[in-house]
């Protein structure tokens, strides 16, 4: 009865299915093969997080999610002079202070280099540094031309003498040569360092805006020096370039000069290494007050992945632009898919291990923003000239 039970039983496909799946799991099973580690194809190509070698992770399906408090907390503002003229708001940086330090230094210097004493003031030094401004307003060819009788310029020339003027202008010093360590040498700025943190003490003392910019900045120089650059995309293509961060007011409130690649670090155990414009960024915004949702912008000389987030960690909110050897291969589309879908079309994608969005958006050319608290939504239009 057996056998013609047997016999009689109907085949289905479905049988074949089920013997061929028990003995698939029982031979993988002998191979030591988990079949919970066994993941649909579907679900495989549904993913969407894309990782580089960096460890960074990218979602194109991901809304970004900014930070849940982006309101601006407002540090005191410092009290107006009572009597703001141009010269008080002058003071107001560069105080007696700063002036006593250098008639000390430049009275040492002269007495180490020729052994005489130059018995300059704060007061003798201001008027010097007046004069040099006034100089700069009325140029003409040469210094000595301020007191030639030919060209006499008497707001110049009654005074100070031509030669007290020259004398101060070999002997003006800002630090002492023989107190100097090898440490501070290091510094290629040692000799100018003082006057540099006189400055950026006085300039934080007036309340950063919101909005802060950190930019690179050119002082105009064709003389003799080893930190002199040339940049020849510059309206003033030589000179010396300084870091400065300033507020969306135009005021600059810390700044630092260029002195050549690897520098721009104060302490490089600190944090990880961000290159040398993401360096300039963390070190310009190290004196700002943290947790107030300061907004920090900067162009992509400095932007970077690692930056950005470093700086989220810090309290503070970036946007800027970055170029695209430094997307980590975030999976954005291509410029040439942008063109396609027409002027004003973007793509967006969502760094997940720092919650940093990434936007692509074409304008005239792509335009690629990293950013730790905006993304692109939401999309508005405007109004543009065209011929």
């Amino acid at each position: 009865m057996s056998s013609d039970d047997d016999d009689n039983d109907e085949w289905s496909p479905v049988d074949d299915t089920i013997n061929g799946s028990m003995q698939r799991e029982s031979s993988d099973s002998d191979d030591g093969f988990d079949s919970s580690d066994d993941e649909p194809l579907a679900t495989l190509a549904n993913k969407a997080d894309v990782e580089d070698k960096s460890g960074y992770k990218f979602n194109k399906r991901r809304a970004f999610i900014p930070p849940s408090d982006l309101e601006f907390v407002d540090a005191p503002v410092e009290p107006e002079p009572k009597d703001d003229t141009p010269y008080n708001y002058f003071k107001s940086f560069v105080t007696d202070e700063m002036f006593e330090h250098i008639a000390l230094e430049s009275n040492k210097y002269a007495h180490q280099k020729k052994g005489e004493t130059l018995q300059t003031t704060a007061q003798e030094l201001e008027t010097f540094v007046g004069l040099y401004f006034h100089m700069g307003l009325v140029k003409m060819q040469s210094v000595c031309s301020y007191w030639e009788n030919e060209t006499r310029y008497p707001p110049v020339a009654d005074v100070m003498p031509r030669n007290r003027f020259q004398k101060l202008a070999s002997m003006i010093h800002l630090q002492d040569n023989l107190e100097v360590t090898e440490e501070q040498q290091q510094d290629k700025a040692w000799k100018i360092r003082p006057w540099f943190d006189y400055l950026n003490l006085n300039f934080a003392t007036v309340s950063p805006s919101e909005n802060q910019s950190i930019d690179e900045a050119m002082v105009a120089f064709k003389g003799r020096s080893y930190l002199k650059q040339y940049l020849p995309k510059k309206p003033k293509k030589w000179g010396f370039k300084l870091w400065a961060r300033c507020s969306s007011t135009g005021f600059m409130h810390e700044f630092d000069i260029y002195q050549g690649k690897g520098t721009g670090r104060d302490d490089p155990d600190d944090v990880a290494d961000c290159g040398l414009g993401g360096n300039v960024v963390l070190k310009l915004t190290a004196s700002l007050p943290s947790n107030r949702n300061f907004k920090i912008f900067a162009d992509n000389y400095f932007s970077n992945l690692a930056m950005a987030g470093e700086l989220a960690k810090r309290g503070f909110c970036y946007v800027g632009t970055i170029t695209n050897k430094r997307l980590h291969g975030a999976p954005l589309k291509s410029e040439k898919e942008l063109k396609k879908e027409g002027r004003g079309s973007y793509h967006c994608v969502v760094e997940t291990t720092q919650n940093l969005s990434l936007v692509r958006w074409l304008d005239n050319s792509c335009v690629t923003v990293v950013s730790t608290y905006l993304a692109a939504d939401p999309v508005g239009s405007v109004q543009r000239y065209d011929r």
